[in-house]
């Protein structure tokens, strides 16, 4: 009889070890980054939040050194975004204007992300374009 109870406490223990795993795969954050004629492409997949904004926000401000067309922020495959994800496209598109490094494009915007950025404004700060190719006719000199 003792041993079904171990086993049952084992299974719940992988259980949540398991569950633990996933929800910190979850919370990752994929960026990458090309350059593309005068500004840079930003595809981000995965979850924008307090864990990663700030790697974001390091990561866009080196690529815009070298750039003077501005950004291209691809979120078709973002997820999620909290107010700390938020707050990181508000300080580089801050940035990119004090610095004169072009214009914030925010493309592909779905679902929850697109309701947190129409709620925190940003629509109405960037361009929000539906496609790639809409993003891309802005950054034409």
């Amino acid at each position: 009889m003792e041993s079904g109870i171990t086993e049952t406490r084992q299974d719940v223990r992988k259980r949540d070890r398991q569950h633990v795993e996933d929800m910190m795969n979850i919370a990752e954050l994929r960026i990458d980054i090309e350059k593309v004629d005068n500004h840079i492409l930003v595809n981000l997949s995965g979850y924008l939040n307090a864990d990663n904004d700030a790697r974001l926000t390091s990561l866009m401000l080196q690529h815009l050194e070298n750039v003077d067309g501005g950004a291209i922020l691809e979120c078709g495959n973002l997820e999620y975004i909290s107010s700390a994800g938020i707050r990181a496209l508000l300080m580089v598109g801050k940035k990119m204007e004090t610095g004169r490094k072009g214009v914030l494009v925010l493309v592909a915007l779905q679902g929850p992300v697109r309701q947190m950025a129409e709620i925190a404004g940003l629509d109405k700060l960037f361009a929000v374009c539906d496609t790639l190719e809409q993003a891309e006719a802005l950054m034409k000199p």
